[in-house]
């Protein structure tokens, strides 16, 4: 994997191995490959991407966002959910035995989730930033003295980032999300 991609609701980040975060801007709502093309052409000739996704995505978002990864100029897209990214990002190692509670934040939304050796056991995304307090208390009552962090997407991004650095964990997590 060359480079890892949040495409969030009001931003999109893209990370580079070796360089960082190389773009930060604003996500359009035109059509997703249009807005891809230009930025997968600057980072070179068929690159591939680690794509961050929400918990509540479903297969057929990812695929459809796969789909236009591809149709942009990707060569192959992995895809990781975003909660793990930011669990690595925390400095977390997600593939140990240890529960933990991720909190993921981006604009009126948050992604709440336990992870467990690598994968989403529990939780899902809150659409409304007033539930996210109750939310995070239910999987505490659920999962007692688990460690709780709270990840912003430039977390999420820079522990996509470590992933990269990271072929064997990144293959776990891709095999089995």
């Amino acid at each position: 994997m060359d480079f890892a991609v949040f495409v969030g609701g009001e931003k999109t980040l893209v990370y580079r191995r070796g360089q960082g975060i190389v773009l930060n801007a604003a996500t359009e709502d035109k059509n997703l490959t249009e807005f891809l093309r230009p930025i997968l052409k600057k980072l070179g000739s068929g690159p591939d991407c680690l794509l961050c996704v929400g918990s509540s995505w479903s297969v057929h978002d990812v695929d459809d966002f796969r789909e236009h990864f591809l149709a942009a100029g990707a060569v192959d897209v992995a895809v990781i959910p975003t909660a793990v990214a930011g669990a690595v990002g925390a400095g977390y190692d997600v593939t140990s035995k240890d529960e933990i509670l991720s909190v993921v934040t981006e604009g009126n939304w948050a992604d709440v989730c336990v992870i467990h050796h690598g994968e989403i056991i529990d939780g899902g995304t809150i659409e409304n930033l007033e539930k996210l307090e109750r939310a995070k208390k239910q999987l505490l009552q659920k999962h007692p003295n688990i460690p709780v962090f709270t990840a912003d997407r430039i977390t999420v991004i820079n522990g996509a980032g470590k992933l990269l650095s990271d072929e064997k964990t990144l293959k776990r997590i891709i095999k089995s999300n």
